[in-house]
């Protein structure tokens, strides 16, 4: 499966509920139990089979290094962030990162994709690394 844009993500950053650079945006990880639903996930509380081991805590980890620029010689709006990593990392099984707005209440995260890892990853006491295309984590064309 390729990668995913929620579509509540496309009214949310447009309307400015979601702000890739000002909100605390995060990155989880989910097993393979997951099956994205770009249509009937909206918000944190649609997930389930979010990843659980030593060196991962519940929610994933914030981006860092976040921001939005703009190509005016390929016409489009990029988004990019450093790469996710986990030092320590042991887990089973981790096939997707989903991006998310952190928020105090569970309805108010707000999912932004969640990207297919390629296959089901299950790392033992290493650090695992989501990194990003180098072209940037969203492109808006």
């Amino acid at each position: 499966m390729a990668n995913v844009i929620f579509n509540g993500f496309k009214q949310y950053v447009m309307d400015g509920t979601i702000d890739l650079v000002n909100d605390t945006i995060r990155c989880a990880l989910f097993t393979n139990s997951y099956t994205p639903d770009a249509e009937a996930h909206d918000n944190w509380g649609d997930l389930s089979g979010e990843a659980s081991g030593g060196g991962y805590t519940s929610g994933g980890q914030a981006l860092s290094g976040k921001a939005v620029t703009h190509d005016d010689v390929m016409d489009k709006g990029i988004f990019d962030a450093d790469d996710a990593e986990w030092p320590g990392a042991t887990l089973v099984n981790v096939r997707w990162a989903v991006l998310y707005k952190d928020a105090a209440l569970p309805a108010d995260r707000k999912l932004v994709g969640v990207w297919d890892l390629g296959a089901d990853h299950s790392p033992t006491n290493v650090k695992f690394r989501v990194q990003w295309n180098a072209t940037g984590i969203l492109t808006l064309s």
